[in-house]
């Protein structure tokens, strides 16, 4: 396993991460990857030794941008896995295609808490064109769908996709 692809985050992922790579302990006291503690649980990020190995500026990472980071890429293989194509990606969100063609938003949103349902609704109003004109749909990847129910039974589209923690 690549130091680049050690993006980890909960505790199922990261004792899988340790069954595929034994060293992780090592890695993290030498100063390789950090384990940081958020709302996923565990996180495996680079540690500064691990930016300069991979030769990338040492930035920190926050424990914020890292869970985004494990949920975009988790939302990401989730939709390739229900035969969505990403087409565009961008910080917080990725645009897809399912088989009809039909385009949808992933917006992604767990470090920083739920989007209120105003947000949601502006998400949807950016977006209307497009999901008009395609019959896509707005899919939010967050931690909670009940807050959402109100929303989900009145508008075909959205859909709320709930981040395993």
């Amino acid at each position: 396993m690549y130091l680049r692809h050690l993006q980890v985050g909960g505790a199922q992922r990261l004792r899988v991460a340790q069954q595929a790579l034994p060293a992780l302990e090592q890695l993290i006291e030498q100063g390789y990857v950090r384990r940081l503690h958020g709302l996923l649980g565990p996180v495996v990020a680079l540690g500064p030794l691990g930016f300069a190995l991979l030769g990338l500026p040492n930035r920190p990472l926050t424990l914020s941008s890292a869970t985004d980071q494990v949920a975009l890429r988790e939302a990401v293989q989730i939709a390739l896995a229900r035969g969505y194509v990403v087409f565009e990606v961008s910080s917080r969100a990725v645009r897809l295609k399912d088989a009809a063609q039909r385009e949808h938003l992933l917006y992604v949103r767990v470090s920083r808490g739920l989007p209120s349902p105003a947000t949601v609704r502006l998400l949807i109003k950016a977006h209307a064109s497009t999901f008009r004109r395609s019959g896509g749909t707005l899919i939010l990847y967050t931690l909670q769908q009940e807050k959402y129910a109100r929303q989900l039974s009145a508008r075909r589209d959205l859909q709320v996709w709930v981040a395993v923690q």
